[in-house]
């Protein structure tokens, strides 16, 4: 006699999977088929956790906490200028620090040097999760506040900063970047800008690092 196969018991991950292509039948065919309409708030069945969302939850957490362009998130290829309204990197920065970027980024382009931008504002969210990521790079958060301010005294998501590239922008704006006003604020980050003197005037001494502002 052939022998007889064990059956297998079904993993969490085929459980998973199969819920999640069972969720997009019933998507695609939610047009025909009544929804049952949802629990009111303060039912007893509207407060209990839901064991489906319970079970997806680790799954579409990444998802849900997906960065775009709204938090300050630069779309990818795209090389983006200090003119460039449309993306809101650049225009939710501080209007003078933005109009004294666009004059300096005239008078590189007359020498032949396009002044990127590489980071500009960022909201909250993007901001604590640059940190999150720098605090599990060098091993503790004192070290990545070295290198990422905390969203509370981050000049990104006040819109008064901004990162340039590539590293002839970097080189021209450590030479001229003061005739605008803007100035190298940190001595580890030759990229990073803000508008902190007049110009024409002398730059402050740059800080060692954002962990000393």
């Amino acid at each position: 006699m052939p022998a007889q196969r064990t059956a297998k018991r079904p993993t969490l991950t085929m459980l998973v999977v199969a819920t999640l292509v069972a969720l997009s039948l019933g998507a695609c065919t939610s047009s025909s088929v009544p929804v049952a309409p949802a629990s009111q708030p303060g039912t007893s069945k509207g407060d209990e956790p839901d064991p489906l969302k319970e079970l997806l939850r680790p799954l579409l957490s990444p998802f849900e906490e997906r960065l775009s362009a709204k938090d300050g998130l630069i779309p990818e290829n795209r090389t983006l200028t200090a003119s460039d309204m449309d993306v809101p990197a650049v225009a939710n920065l501080d209007p003078e620090l933005r109009k004294a970027l666009q004059e300096a980024s005239k008078a590189a382009a007359a020498d032949g040097i396009q002044i990127v931008v590489t980071s500009g504002w960022r909201s909250t969210r993007y901001q604590k999760m640059l940190l999150d990521q720098a605090t599990g790079t060098y091993g503790s958060p004192e070290e990545a506040r070295r290198w990422v301010n905390t969203p509370e005294k981050s000049t990104h998501v006040s819109g008064k900063a901004v990162d340039v590239g590539p590293v002839d922008a970097m080189v021209w704006m450590s030479n001229l970047g003061q005739q605008f006003g803007l100035c190298q604020t940190y001595a580890n980050e030759p990229w990073h800008y803000e508008l902190t003197a007049q110009p024409g005037a002398v730059c402050p001494p740059a800080l060692t690092d954002a962990a000393n502002n």
